[in-house]
């Protein structure tokens, strides 16, 4: 018998191990989707928690009000889709990013019984581009075309210094023209339209043709938009186009109740009374002039009242 020497572990590297295994029985795993560990955006479904969860939480309450289809445009691996199921009749997806899309329908074969996946970018005019896909970050994918923002608040937005073309992985895309593609989702006769968009500088593109598009969804208040503007110049637009249908565009924050700002003190109070989480939707001129809010959300006022 030969036995063939494998790579010695160090005293640190099986503590590691052991505290995996043990850390593995102390979560709740019965989350029914994929996730890449080392990814931006799987960090807190891993720890049983919620991405985005101002935005989950946003989109859960509108969707007492619109219950019929939900559209997620930058769908990446369908964990804002993934949550939705069970609270909107149908959900459509728009994802550009070619190394998620088997992913995302993974994700929603998993968890929804209704849904359709369309494997596009949107931009003013149908082409072809090249995707810029963070290596940390799948779901933060951008293209440079009719992008409101330069290469450098992009690169920030991922978590770099600055733009440089090693930090990215580039992929050929279709694009499909924004007012044709929401056209053809008009077509399909939605009652009631709550719609996500998460398109990494490409929000007032969409916005504006979702104004174009569906007006009389907009005007019998049966839609509503949650969107992601880093600059918030996208939000100002669309409450100025907006408010004419009774619309309101709100801040997204979710707060750790009670507010303790000393860190010691704030984890002793959690230990002995626990923590309560409040979704805040703060009008958009109420906001302060900081950049922490950069999810909102535009709905009638009345779904707020």
């Amino acid at each position: 018998m030969k036995a063939i020497p494998l790579a010695t572990k160090t005293p640190r590297q099986l503590i590691r191990k052991y505290l995996r295994k043990k850390a593995w029985n102390w979560f709740d795993w019965n989350q029914n989707i994929f996730l890449k560990p080392n990814d931006g955006i799987s960090h807190l479904p891993l720890l049983g928690e919620t991405h985005d969860e101002d935005v989950v939480q946003a989109l859960v309450h509108l969707a007492r009000f619109l219950p019929g289809t939900f559209l997620d445009i930058g769908a990446n691996i369908g964990l804002v889709s993934v949550a939705m199921a069970g609270h909107v009749g149908k959900i459509i997806c728009i994802e550009a990013n070619p190394l998620v899309c088997n992913i995302l329908k993974v994700n929603l074969a998993l968890n929804c019984s209704d849904f359709a996946v369309h494997e596009y970018a949107l931009g003013s005019t149908a082409s072809t581009a090249t995707l810029h896909v963070p290596r940390k970050n799948l779901g933060g994918a951008f293209l440079l075309d009719s992008n409101q923002y330069d290469l450098d608040q992009l690169a920030r937005k991922d978590g770099y210094a600055r733009y440089s073309s090693e930090n990215y992985l580039s992929q050929e895309v279709t694009i499909r023209a924004c007012d044709d593609a929401l056209e053809a989702i008009k077509a399909g006769g939605h009652q009631s339209l709550l719609v996500k968009i998460d398109v990494e500088g490409l929000d007032q593109l969409v916005l504006q043709s979702a104004l174009k598009v569906f007006p009389a969804l907009f005007a019998s208040a049966a839609i509503a938009v949650v969107f992601e503007s880093h600059d918030r110049a996208s939000a100002k637009w669309l409450r100025e186009q907006t408010q004419q249908w009774g619309y309101e565009v709100y801040g997204l924050r979710v707060v750790h109740r009670p507010r303790i700002r000393q860190p010691v003190l704030r984890r002793l109070y959690k230990l002995v009374a626990g923590e309560r989480d409040e979704l805040e939707f703060t009008p958009l001129q109420e906001l302060a002039p900081d950049s922490s809010v950069t999810n909102f959300a535009c709905c009638p006022s009345r779904f707020l009242g």
